[in-house]
């Protein structure tokens, strides 16, 4: 009787299916099929580019001033070369003339677009007109770097020792759960450059290891601002802003106080010598909801450059594939694994040497260390990622999963946020995001630069009220719904 009963169904099953056929165009039935990036596809594009950067890079060793790069300045143009790019990205394009005049800035730009280079060159080419240099002593750091997480501070610090070969500029980065005595003692060093998390920098200025001054931090910088810029951080900011922009302040003249190079250095610049000059203000992120945008303006000065660099109202990159299946939530540990086992299978036909990486994201930490197990005990080498998790163990997931040690890393949001992880081809959402700026940086984490990426999404009935939204993303984007 049972297996007549199946029967019957599926012989309905088959009915429905070819009703729907006869139905009108205009009722789409959604496929529940995942299409897969194929690996091979995502290494060999991959490979290609990095080819091309280190022909690029050969080439710049004898070709000094690539055509794209002549209208910036020396540094940025040398910079450029060393790290095997002969020209910007929109992103930079667009804001490297306006930062390195002066003029405070907001960029907005889908993940993966270079905003970190964006920002950094320029206040690096402010900070050596100011005449600052490898052997100056600044009593605070001339430019300060605010980052929402301890994992995007410290990519942003890596990428300032990166420019510290061409300047000799020194960073320092701070952030919490880690002890202050070794982070007060690198600020005995007097660092050009601070980057680090809200509530540590404070912390230290409270303990009076560190000094902000309007006229000695002239280059301040918000990564993430949008994030910045929430609730969570309203306190740790509206005291910052306190510290920094006095309400009277003019217009940012010299960075720092070096000596009279850096006096003719900001008249050239317009600044006037005031003797307590605004600070410039960087405002970057891939998303700026409109709850946020007079929080932003509180930061910046009336004349302000803001740019947009998107396809749409909220950009994704165009070489991401999305895939959003809805489902029920006691199926989504059988479809992840699923999931998995297909892109294994693709990469050991494909004889690859080492498995594609894959970041899974969950929106609690009771779930990441559900996933975790789950995957470990398939046989899958998974870390974890979460703000419960100390330092230490923080930093040892990340470096095992960049070198690819291990093959899945399960995060909840603090990895959503401006992680540069090299040739990540798979993100997929396990959890999905309450809101579609959250989303939007999480799948900006895969196709970085370019880079082909993949991005899987479980979407329950418990939102339904964003799945409007989600298909005119979907759509902008000229994605399948």
């Amino acid at each position: 009787k049972k297996q007549e009963k199946k029967q019957k169904s599926k012989a309905k099953a088959a009915d429905k299916g070819k009703d729907a056929v006869s139905k009108p165009l205009g009722i789409v039935k959604l496929s529940t099929g995942v299409q897969l990036l194929d690996p091979t596809v995502a290494l060999n594009h991959a490979s290609a580019q990095a080819k091309q950067q280190a022909q690029a890079k050969a080439d710049g060793m004898k070709v000094v001033e690539p055509e794209a790069l002549k209208p910036y300045p020396p540094l940025i143009q040398s910079f450029m070369v060393s790290q095997g790019f002969v020209e910007p990205t929109p992103i930079q394009a667009a804001a490297w003339p306006a930062c390195c005049s002066g003029q405070d800035f907001q960029g907005v730009a889908e993940p993966g677009s270079g905003k970190t280079l964006a920002y950094l060159l320029p206040g690096i080419v402010r900070l050596q007109a100011a005449g600052h240099s490898g052997t100056t002593n600044p009593e605070g750091p001339a430019m300060l770097v605010l980052a929402p997480t301890r994992e995007l501070a410290l990519q942003v610090a890596t990428a300032c020792r990166l420019v510290r070969k061409l300047t000799g500029l020194r960073t320092v980065c701070v952030y919490g759960g880690v002890p202050k005595e070794q982070q007060v003692e690198l600020l005995g060093k007097h660092p050009h450059i601070l980057v680090g998390t809200p509530g540590r920098i404070l912390d230290l200025v409270d303990d009076g290891a560190l000094k902000l001054t309007p006229a000695g931090s002239s280059y301040v910088v918000l990564d993430e601002a949008d994030k910045m810029l929430s609730l969570g951080f309203q306190p740790q900011l509206d005291r910052l802003r306190a510290l920094l922009l006095p309400a009277a302040a003019a217009p940012p003249a010299e960075l720092g106080k070096p000596g009279k190079k850096a006096k003719a250095a900001g008249a050239a610049a317009g600044g006037g010598g005031a003797a307590a000059p605004r600070p410039q203000v960087l405002l970057f992120t891939a998303t700026m909801p409109a709850e946020v945008k007079d929080a932003a303006a509180k930061w910046l000065a009336a004349k302000a450059a803001h740019v947009t660099i998107t396809h749409s109202a909220a950009s994704i990159s165009r070489t991401i594939t999305q895939v959003v299946q809805v489902c029920a939530e006691h199926k989504k540990p059988a479809k992840l694994l699923k999931h998995l086992a297909a892109i294994k299978a693709k990469a050991e036909s494909a004889q690859l040497r080492n498995l594609p990486r894959v970041l899974v994201f969950a929106n609690r930490i009771k779930t990441v260390r559900f996933l975790a197990d789950t995957l470990k005990k398939e046989g899958y080498k998974a870390v974890m990622l979460h703000g419960e998790r100390s330092q230490p163990e923080r930093e040892a997931a990340m470096s095992e999963f960049k070198a690819g040690k291990a093959q899945v890393m399960v995060a909840t949001d603090v990895a959503a946020r401006g992680l540069d992880i090299r040739l990540l081809p798979y993100v997929v959402n396990y959890d999905f995001p309450s809101s579609l700026e959250t989303y939007i940086h999480r799948v900006g984490r895969t196709g970085r630069l370019a880079a082909y990426g993949h991005a899987y999404s479980f979407f329950t009935r418990n939102l339904a009220r964003i799945a409007g939204p989600l298909v005119d993303l979907l759509s902008a984007h000229e994605q399948g719904v």
